[in-house]
């Protein structure tokens, strides 16, 4: 009776550590890609003026449109971003969404709490400029695109840029 025992203990013990095994690679696969490298949080997070905070996201979007195809400038500077984006077109698309919807709502936070500064203004404008110049490139890449995920993802930035042009005419 022992050696039964013992065999179902070794038993259950190897199942409950692969079924925790499998269920960490479940978990990972769920938890999905940081949409910004370390760097490129660490410069957000000393970001504190709106203006800043929103040059900083601007320049994360720009760098992964480099790798998209798009000739949007890249602004130099001695400041480490980090690594190189990766991802596929559809990861990286996905990024540049997250992107913009973080410099939204990072400009919907700030107008509640400083409109009238020349920080919001300078924020706001840069980031209606640079919707100015994604749109462009986002109805290129929807007419090479054929998935529906693709086309989803660049619907959802055209609308955001939308958005920001909707609201920049209402602030002016």
């Amino acid at each position: 009776m022992s050696k039964v025992g013992f065999g179902m203990i070794k038993t259950i013990l190897c199942a409950l550590i692969l079924m925790t095994s499998f269920l960490g690679i479940s978990l990972k696969a769920f938890q999905g890609r940081d949409y910004l490298n370390t760097k490129e949080v660490e410069r957000l997070q000393e970001a504190q003026r709106i203006d800043l905070r929103i040059s900083v996201l601007v320049t994360a979007a720009n760098r992964r449109f480099v790798l998209l195809g798009s000739r949007l400038p890249v602004k130099k500077s001695g400041r480490d971003w980090g690594d190189e984006p990766i991802g596929t077109r559809e990861e990286l698309l996905r990024d540049v969404d997250k992107i913009l919807m973080k410099a939204i709502d990072d400009i919907d936070y700030a107008a509640t709490q400083e409109t009238s500064t020349k920080f919001f203004k300078s924020g706001f404008n840069s980031l209606k400029k640079a919707c100015d110049e994604y749109e462009g490139f986002f109805r290129k890449l929807l007419d090479e695109t054929e998935g529906d995920r693709e086309k989803g993802l660049l619907l959802n930035s055209l609308e955001r840029c939308a958005q920001v042009s909707e609201a920049f005419e209402k602030f002016r």
